[in-house]
């Protein structure tokens, strides 16, 4: 049965009333933007299918918060389970908590909620899988012990949403904020039952509806059914829009923060607080690191000081911002503009807006948002228009977006800003793209042609006036220039100081102090003096080369001995393993053999290690004799409490389980005598 939908245009109560009525077995899997759900049918009726790790999770969750059981006993009944190898609301009761019937009635309950809830979805869809019994890629389980009857199900769903569209006259939303009415001492507590106590004792000014869901476990229902029952009451009220902002930084103060966010963009949502709240949200958002949240408040402010003519305010949170999240490019785009049109309030702030739009419209061009480019590229020109970078990315926005005419055009305007700044070639290189573009333009030809004849007088000027300069300045100059090159070479010389290349045994440094000397004066007097230095650098090289290999030689023999050593360790390890009859010895040569691989550290030894297995047997043998006294310890827990067959029980697992470790070798195990008929003496060792 291919069934498919959208609960938007068809309502859940009729898809299950399909499914019974035809009497299908399978999965309805219903399915949102961010959340996912899955209920299986079949003749006895409906049931959920659930994650078998989180939804016991959400139901130990709701018995913690409603106070039905310890925090505690969670983990305590979760060991107790994997210990006795027993059901987990059986360990529940063994350690304290619920009955096993109690415990199944709220995860019953729990599981009723969950399908309850699913009458509330509109913007879901929903697709049935006829035959299954689970969903590839989603992971899920049936409980056969839980199956409830569809039209139970429609009716009290039914029922439920006439009573929503009531609750949503008193309550619009889950974020509404609630307060007390009247003064606690006024309100007979004894006549609210627990849940109404528990909703009513949250209702603190502070705490959105959502959010006092959250601390309860109860269903979104049953709280805003009951806080429209306490508002009927006259014993809660909706929070007024004044007392927001206060109550919000109270909670701030008193680091419930993310309460406080929601009273702050609730009073936002109504208006109050004008550009300061965001602000405030703002801040709020970045104290818990909601990078992402904090930026949206924070260019709502920078809007309201813009609106109000507080361009320095605006300027310096922007810049902040931009700072804060680099990656938001609207920020950016947003100070760009800004700091072009604010002046000298951005000069305040050390803000370059031209350098800043250049990095934005390279980010902008990488990421193909030529439009955006752009408009950043056109705002820039309106205050740098001779800037032959903005330009040129501009011409590059148009290439890549197809408009020839327009490329065309701003390489015209190159040319004529290059020929203002004197630069003829310059000019000329961008015409001539112009002509391979359009090869019709005569006009531009012509222009080519008159900067190429502009450009050679120029240089035939330069060389005339260039070559008669250098005559005079060269007969002026041979005289002096030999001594003065002489004297550098000294100097050089002088300042060679190969000693901290010596003493850290880099000879080709210390050599290339020379080498370079010779290379930068080669025609200096000083050429035989270094080449005799360089000799002496030589020698002590290969002296030192001598020393090293010695050196070498040494720590190979050292290492040959450690190898040694650690494989005849292994040896003794396995010999001793072998018939286990002395498993702490292994265990200790097996650690020195470890010890010996890891101070001989090279990748041979380490690979030896692994093809042998030194490290895992290392690791199963300690964990086996840990495994002997963690159990020893159980024993002798039963023992000091008087569980003396659970601790014989204990004392025959060792038994079993680690019969070859020391401990078990001498262990001694309570002994229950029964004698017939009772009343007889036990005598031990005759």
């Amino acid at each position: 049965m291919a069934l498919k939908g959208d609960l938007a245009s068809v309502d859940l109560a009729q898809v299950f009333q399909m499914l019974v009525l035809n009497q299908k077995t399978g999965i309805l899997s219903i399915f949102s933007h961010n959340a996912w759900r899955a209920l299986y049918f079949d003749s006895r009726g409906v049931t959920l299918h659930f994650n078998p790790y989180t939804f016991p999770d959400k139901v130990l969750e709701h018995l913690v918060r409603t106070g039905r059981i310890a925090e505690d006993l969670v983990p305590k009944a979760k060991d107790y389970a994997y210990t006795h190898e027993c059901p987990f609301p059986m360990a529940l009761e063994k350690v304290g908590g619920l009955s096993q019937a109690e415990y199944l009635q709220v995860f019953s309950q729990k599981m009723e909620e969950e399908i309850y809830d699913l009458f509330f979805w509109k913007e879901a869809r929903f697709e049935f899988f006829e035959g299954s019994t689970e969903l590839p890629g989603k992971e899920g389980v049936i409980d056969e012990s839980f199956f409830f009857n569809p039209d139970s199900l429609i009716m009290e769903a039914a029922r439920r949403m006439d009573e929503w569209s009531v609750i949503q006259t008193r309550i619009s939303g889950e974020d509404e904020i609630l307060t007390p009415a009247v003064d606690l001492s006024q309100v007979n507590l004894m006549d609210l039952d627990d849940m109404t106590l528990s909703v009513f004792d949250l209702v603190d000014g502070k705490r959105t509806v959502k959010r006092i869901v959250e601390i309860t476990g109860f269903s979104p229902f049953h709280v805003f059914k009951t806080l429209a029952t306490l508002i009927d009451q006259g014993l809660v009220q909706i929070l007024g829009p004044e007392e927001m902002v206060e109550n919000a930084n109270e909670c701030i103060a008193e680091g419930r923060v993310q309460d406080g966010i929601n009273l702050l963009e609730r009073a936002a949502s109504m208006g109050v607080g004008g550009a300061e709240i965001h602000l405030s949200t703002a801040q709020a958002y970045e104290s818990i690191q909601e990078l992402e949240r904090a930026s949206a408040h924070y260019k709502f402010y920078a809007e309201d000081m813009i609106a109000l003519g507080k361009q320095g305010e605006a300027l310096k949170t922007l810049k902040k911002l931009v700072a804060l999240i680099p990656t938001d490019l609207e920020a950016r785009e947003k100070l760009v503009f800004l700091s072009l049109s604010s002046g000298e309030e951005g000069k305040k702030l050390d803000l370059d807006p031209i350098a800043e739009g250049r990095t934005l419209i390279e980010i902008y061009v990488e990421m193909e948002e030529f439009e955006r480019a752009r408009s950043v590229v056109e705002n820039l020109l309106e205050v740098s228009p001779g800037d032959l970078e903005l330009i040129k990315a501009l011409v590059t926005i148009h290439s890549k977006a197809g408009d020839t005419r327009r490329v065309l055009e701003l390489y015209e305007v190159l040319a004529e800003e290059l020929i203002r700044r004197k630069d003829l070639m310059g000019a000329i290189k961008y015409l001539q793209k112009i002509l391979l573009i359009d090869k019709d333009r005569k006009d531009v030809s012509e222009r080519v042609r008159q900067l190429y004849q502009q450009e050679e007088r120029a240089r035939s000027r330069k060389r005339g006036i260039t070559a008669l300069i250098a005559v005079v300045l060269l007969l002026g100059a041979l005289g002096a220039l030999y001594t003065w090159y002489e004297m550098n070479a000294r100097a050089a010389y002088a300042d060679i100081d190969p000693a901290p290349y010596l003493e850290r045994k880099d000879f080709a440094g210390a050599a290339g102090l020379y080498e370079n000397f010779l290379n930068k004066y080669p025609l200096s007097l000083m050429r035989s003096t270094v080449k005799q230095d360089l000799e002496h650098i030589h020698e002590k090289e290969e002296a030192w080369k001598r020393q090293e290999a010695a050196r070498k030689a040494a720590r190979e023999a050292a290492l040959a001995r450690k190898r040694a050593a650690y494989k005849k360790l292994f040896k003794r390890y396995e010999e001793l393993g072998r018939d286990r009859r002395d498993l702490v010895g292994a265990l200790a040569a097996l650690e020195e053999s470890a010890r010996l691989v890891k101070e001989a550290g090279q990748p041979e030894d380490f690979a030896w290690a692994e093809s042998v297995g030194l490290n895992s047997g290392l690791r199963d043998l300690r964990a086996y004799l840990k495994g002997a006294e963690e159990a020893k310890k159980k024993m002798d827990a039963f023992l000091r409490k008087g569980e003396y067959h659970l601790a014989w029980l204990q004392g025959r697992a060792i038994l079993e389980k680690y019969s070859f470790s020391p401990l078990a070798q001498s262990l001694e195990i309570p002994v229950r005598v029964v004698s017939r008929p009772s009343g007889a003496e036990v005598w031990a060792g005759g």
